[in-house]
This record gives structure tokens, sequence and C-alpha cells, in this order.
């Protein structure tokens, strides 16, 4: 453990503080996550459930059993409201809520209605769906475009 760790954990009363990855660190105090910069100032105080490392420019965050993003700014950018969600990409987030899935961009307009049981990846601009056991692609605006020919290993 470097000194700057052991130093952050004395001071802070930090139990764990992770490794430098663009300039944060993800810290936990009692059972809680938060953020530090670089220089170990706190930017987050120990408050959420879980909080991920960043991709795409957004982190994962969990509260209370809800999930949401922030960004490298550490504001809340979609909010702390979904049932589930899976990674970010440059298609956008897929989310869950009220046990249907949909997808939001990184500002949380949705992209995607949450009509769909589950949503997968996407292939050549078309988003495969799931509906009432009957797999579709979609198009970003929502527009059925085929029945599914493919099985994404990634349907939420």
């Amino acid at each position: 453990m470097s000194k700057f760790t052991e130093m952050l954990k004395v001071k802070r009363g930090y139990d764990w503080v992770g490794t430098n990855q663009k300039g944060f660190r993800t810290v936990k105090r009692n059972g809680k996550w938060g953020l530090v910069n670089k220089n170990g100032k706190e930017l987050i105080e120990p408050k959420y459930d879980l909080l991920h490392r960043f991709n795409e420019g957004l982190a994962l965050v969990e509260l209370d059993g809800k999930y949401g993003y922030i960004d490298e700014t550490c504001e809340v950018v979609i909010p702390i409201k979904y049932e589930n969600t899976s990674y970010v990409n440059r298609d956008g987030v897929r989310v869950q809520l009220n046990g249907k899935w949909g997808l939001v961009d990184k500002a949380n307009n949705v992209i995607v209605p949450f009509e769909y049981d589950k949503i997968g990846s996407s292939y050549q601009g078309l988003i495969q769906v799931e509906l009432n056991g009957q797999s579709y692609h979609i198009d970003k605006a929502g527009n059925l475009v085929t029945v599914a020919r493919w099985v994404s290993h990634y349907m939420g």
C-alpha cells in the first residue's frame, strides 16, 4: 500500500482506497462508497451502496436498490431511479424501469422507450429487443425493422 493511500485511510477514516483511475479514486467508509481526486480531495462523500469506475465518461452508482450514473464532474446525470442497468456504450445506456427495458443517452433522454422485456446490444445500427417472447430489431427511433435472426449475449 502506498504512503498516499495509507494517509487517506488514516486521515479520513476510509476502510478502502482504490487505485488512481483517470484522476479518480473510489473510497469506502462504513460500507458506503465515495470518490476522491488524485490529490485526495473528497469529491463525493461515501454515501453510495455501489460506485463503479468511469466508462465512457459515466460511473454507475447504486443507492437504496436503485441505479443511476454520475459524470466526471460528480453530478448525477442519469437519475438514481432505475431497477437495473447494464454497461454504457456508444449507443447509450440500457436501463430498466417498472419492469421494462429501454435505452437512454448520457443526459437521460429516452432513445428507445421502456416497452421491452429485454434489450440487447446493437449491430449495424439496429438494436435487438424482446417483447412477449419474440425478438425484433428496431432502429434508434424505435421503429420495427425486422424479426431478429440473431441472439445477443448481452440481452438485459
